[in-house]
């Protein structure tokens, strides 16, 4: 009967997992799930590992380096009423003022004025 409820007893415990630390590419989701607006539309996420850490050369404007993920973040929004421009830059601050990236920037940007639809690509290093 003891061995009984020992077993019971295990089997209402909880597995945990080995590490508390989620892969990069979940914890950039995640991220972006809670600091993306509502009206922001992420329409590809691309995830490019180095195979080594990058040095602070290749991207010299972050001093320190050590890159180990390039992520092109796509995305699209509708303006209406504001410049695409300024809901973009508005939403890279808020982005970078979080400093989970070690470094953003815009890749590229397109606003549709006919359409009143702003697309962008972001870069970004962690």
């Amino acid at each position: 009967m003891q061995n009984q409820m020992e077993l019971v007893d295990l089997s209402t415990q909880t597995v945990k997992p080995r590490h508390d630390k989620k892969p990069p590419m979940l914890e950039v989701l995640h991220f972006l799930s809670y600091e993306t607006p509502s009206g922001i539309r992420l329409t590809n996420l691309q995830f490019n590992r180095f195979k080594e850490a990058l040095p602070e050369q290749v991207i010299p404007q972050y001093p320190g380096g050590g890159f180990q993920y390039e992520v092109h973040i796509t995305g699209e929004f509708f303006s209406p009423y504001i410049s695409g421009e300024r809901k973009l830059e508005g939403y890279l601050d808020n982005l970078n003022n979080q400093k989970f990236f070690k470094l953003i920037k815009i890749l590229q940007k397109n606003e549709d004025f006919e359409n009143r639809m702003f697309s962008f690509v972001l870069v970004a290093y962690i």
